[in-house]
């Protein structure tokens, strides 16, 4: 901070009319005339508040300097020639509407002036003079961006959202609803169908809201796998029928089997041949050639 061009002393006692200058990294940031024998200023009780960094516009809000002063404030919107002047205590930015209409509020385009109030651009910033209390901000083309989270639980047939606007842009232009009404649905379903697990192996089932909210939010499935049910009763007969059936015909065989082994023995009946024996032609003809021999019979 400067006195009268000079840094400021805390040991100095300072009289009469003097011209303060405060200081924002080495630059002008707000400069006024007081008189000290007047008018006490205490600087403990001054409160400063500029954008922060994350800001897309520039403002300044002053409080407890009650005298005409001149604010330099950051033109951050490239293509913006306009301020809003807020000539009353706020202790939120926010608190300035967004038309620049409301009480104590004046529009003001830069260069140009409005009543006791005036604005010129100098090496990109603002430069507003005749300010008594508060407050100033720039105006321009800036685009919000809105953010929104997700709708909370319906409570009392509302529910809520909060909406932030992502290019700080102090305005609720285009700002998306943050409440409305809600219904909760109330869920009935019926009995799985079919009751027995069918070849498709899934069941299904009907589900209805009996608030009728025209919603799917919180719909159980109407749809389930399953697994048809095993008759161990028929499988166990089928297991017992052909076990009897196999022993059935075991003991059909065995029984047959020993029948034939009780059986005698067949015997062969000779019977001679009504037929004359055959012989091959070789040995029919050496029974042909072979001479016929009469005994001799011995009379002697």
């Amino acid at each position: 901070m400067k006195i009268d061009n000079q840094k400021f002393d805390e040991f100095e006692n300072y009289t009469d009319e003097v011209e303060i200058e405060i200081l924002d990294n080495n630059q002008t940031f707000i400069e006024f005339e007081i008189n000290l024998s007047e008018t006490s200023l205490d600087l403990t009780e001054v409160e400063i508040k500029k954008q922060p960094l994350s800001s897309n516009f520039g403002y300044v809000i002053i409080n407890q300097i009650n005298a005409p002063k001149t604010i330099y404030v950051d033109k951050l919107i490239s293509n913006s020639n306009q301020t809003c002047i807020k000539n009353s205590e706020i202790n939120s930015i926010s608190e300035i509407s967004s038309e620049c209409n409301e009480s104590d509020e004046y529009f003001i385009d830069c260069p140009g002036s409005k009543e006791d109030f005036s604005c010129t651009i100098s090496e990109n910033k603002f430069v507003v003079y005749g300010l008594t209390n508060s407050a100033v901000m720039e105006f321009g083309t800036c685009i919000p961006n809105w953010s929104c989270t997700q709708w909370g639980n319906c409570i009392n047939g509302i529910r809520e959202r909060t909406c932030t606007d992502l290019n700080n842009c102090n305005t609720n232009q285009n700002k998306p609803e943050e409440s409305e009404t809600c219904c909760n649905p109330n869920w009935q379903c019926s009995e799985w169908t079919p009751k027995k697990c069918p070849i498709e192996r899934e069941q299904t089932r009907i589900c209805t809201d009996l608030n009728n909210c025209n919603t799917n939010q919180g719909k159980p499935s109407t749809t389930k796998p399953c697994e048809p049910d095993t008759n161990w009763t028929l499988i166990i007969i089928i297991i017992i029928g052909l076990l009897l059936i196999g022993a059935i015909i075991f003991i059909f065989l065995k029984f047959l089997n020993k029948d034939e082994q009780e059986q005698p023995p067949a015997q062969n009946n000779l019977r001679p041949s009504s037929k004359p024996p055959r012989f091959p032609p070789q040995q029919l003809n050496n029974f042909q050639r072979q001479p016929q021999q009469i005994p001799r019979i011995n009379t002697s």
